[in-house]
């Protein structure tokens, strides 16, 4: 955004934006609570000129998120500024900097701001300067309200600065000034001001991460008095008046564990994807018009049936936008075959192959390991149907056991035939032949049409790159060049709670070992959800469920504290989801719900 050109009475603010329209680089001019939108990384280099030449009056910026930093060389000092900005409310940043000298005889002085914006049409500014300096430094306070009623392309406010007077003592050197912002035209941005004694007009142009541009300011008289020239560099797209970035797939990766939730388990532990955060990922590529489409590929996914249905899903959502889809791997299993199908088309590596072999459920009985150490179990086994205490007391499966792994396997494969012959176009009928007749290798793959083509990773890049005119651009890479928002940021009233329940379900709090492994506590469950009931910002909340069960009373913990929810006093609609698994334990706590929900092959 371009920056006004002010003479302010403290001789330091003299490249200031309005106070309630500052929330990028240059906000260490007027107010440091723009800080608080935590913006990325960026910089600013600005220098003084005349109507002959340039002068000495240089400053440099950069901003680090929530973190500010200004230097200033200029005739009569050197300073330095440093600002950090926080969030205060919902609607309200605050913000302070100190700017200190090496040169000349200007105090160091301490500046705060205030930021309120209740809307994006809206914003409120109140920023104050030497406030550490009564004596050596007039005070200045400077108040403005700036609207944008039609988008964030224009911009116009009014600012009330206030100052102390030295002869007096009171606060009555007052000035007014009208600030206008517009960009019509991608790109190209003009600005002006005007005061009592100065009107300011700049024009400045984008070009991709650079701002480049000038402002001059003249005297009623329409004398020529000083401009500023500057270069604004950021690592995000501004909008551009040049061509837009040339078209792109963007190259991701998914293997490994699909998870529900990353607990905190240290800064060494190695985080795994989730569905959420993946669908995060998807959401963000859909809005950008630069990108045509992605590449996936996929290695030795570990997740469950329905996690894949989801993961189908959001590809599904994604190509319903117009964006293509391309999926490539070494070797695709059964399940991630499933995931696969959902792309526009499967490249395979030609030493890979495809183990399309249909499903094969299994389970391990330890009754004989467990005689021979000389340990019995004794469980308490409730129906023929709940088989998790077979494990330990029989030596192979029940015939109610083996019905409900039967069943299993039955939809399973139900699922996946008519998967393929949908999204493959293959009879339903021929589609269980190929199944019966796997697994194959690359090439037998395409020949029977489950696959599209047989190529390496740089031959997938090539084709990309030089068939469709399309950069080949990692997903780490892109994710850093991200859209400049020029929206100004307000953070919803009403908000989500999303509370994971996952792992085998205990006492106590939750938590990961070795033995155990991942467990869900009913005392930090309830905690969590008693917490979203009592906060008055959360309106709804989602029970993530991924759990075979585990102790009873714990479930009936986790169970009160939804019914509590769903009936109580602090009445809040709440919804489960259920991901792979919501047996026994899982399911019950779900029962405190309004609705559940479940994917197919939950």
């Amino acid at each position: 955004m371009i920056c006004s050109i002010t003479i302010s009475l403290t001789q330091v603010n003299n490249f200031a934006l309005p106070v309630a329209n500052s929330d990028n680089v240059f906000t260490l001019f007027s107010n440091p609570a723009g800080l608080a939108t935590n913006r990325t990384f960026q910089i600013m280099f600005s220098r003084g000129y005349t109507d002959s030449a340039f002068v000495n009056d240089l400053s440099f910026h950069m901003n680090m998120g929530a973190i500010g930093f200004m230097y200033q060389n200029q005739a009569n000092f050197r300073r330095y500024t440093l600002g950090y900005g926080f969030k205060v409310g919902r609607w309200t940043k605050f913000g302070f900097s100190y700017g200190w000298n090496t040169v000349g005889d200007l105090a160091d002085g301490l500046s705060m701001g205030l930021l309120i914006r209740p809307c994006k049409r809206m914003s409120f500014g109140l920023a104050g300067n030497f406030l550490n300096n009564p004596n050596r430094e007039n005070p200045e306070y400077i108040a403005g309200i700036s609207i944008r009623p039609f988008n964030n392309r224009f911009s116009a406010g009014v600012d009330y600065v206030l100052q102390k007077n030295k002869t007096s003592g009171y606060l009555r050197d007052s000035e007014w000034q009208i600030n206008i912002d517009t960009e019509a035209i991608d790109g190209i941005h003009f600005r002006g001001h005007l005061n009592k004694s100065y009107i300011g007009l700049g024009l400045g142009f984008a070009l991709n991460h650079v701002q480049i541009g000038c402002y001059n300011f003249t005297d009623k008289d329409q004398d020529f008095q000083q401009g500023k020239a500057y270069i604004h560099i950021s690592p995000q797209y501004f909008r551009s008046i040049i061509t837009k970035p040339q078209r792109k797939y963007i190259h991701l990766k998914l293997s490994g564990p699909i998870i529900e939730e990353n607990r905190n388990l240290g800064i060494f532990a190695k985080k795994n994807l989730t569905i959420y955060h993946f669908g995060k990922i998807l959401d963000k590529i859909k809005e950008d018009d630069s990108v045509k489409g992605i590449v996936l590929q996929i290695n030795n996914i570990q997740a469950g049936f329905a996690k894949m249905q989801e993961l189908s899903t959001l590809l599904e959502e994604f190509k319903s936008t117009g964006k293509k889809v391309y999926i490539y791997a070494d070797y695709l299993s059964n399940l991630e075959y499933y995931l696969a199908i959902s792309a526009d088309k499967i490249f395979l590596n030609p030493a890979g192959y495809l183990n399309l072999t249909g499903f094969q459920l299994s389970a391990i009985f330890l009754k004989n390991l467990l005689n021979k150490l000389g340990i019995v179990a004794e469980l308490e086994h409730i129906s023929e149907y709940k088989t998790a205490s077979d494990i330990l007391t029989r030596e192979s499966m029940s015939e109610y056991h083996r019905e409900v792994i039967n069943s299993f396997a039955d939809q399973y494969y139900q699922e996946l035939v008519m998967q393929i012959s949908e999204k493959r176009n293959i009879a339903f009928e021929k589609v269980n032949e190929l199944i019966d007749n796997g697994p194959y290798f690359a090439e037998n793959a395409v020949l029977a049409g489950l696959i599209d083509k047989v190529m390496y990773t740089d031959e997938v890049k090539k084709m990309i790159t030089k068939e469709e005119g399309c950069d080949y651009t990692g997903y780490s890479i892109y994710k850093k060049m991200s859209r400049y928002e020029y929206d100004w940021e307000v953070i919803p009233p009403a908000k989500i709670a999303i509370i994971y329940a996952t792992g085998t379900i205990n006492s106590g709090g939750s938590n990961d070992n070795f033995f155990a492994g991942h467990t869900m506590g009913s005392e930090t469950l309830a905690q969590a959800i008693r917490s979203a009931r009592e906060n008055p910002d959360i309106k709804v909340i989602i029970l993530r469920i991924d759990s075979g069960g585990g102790l009873a009373l714990a479930s009936e913990i986790i169970w009160r504290e939804l019914e509590m929810t769903n009936k109580g006093e602090n009445k809040k609609p709440v919804l489960v989801s259920m991901s792979d698994v919501a047996a026994s334990g899982g399911y019950h706590i779900a029962c405190g719900a309004d609705e559940i929900y479940a994917d197919p092959m939950t």
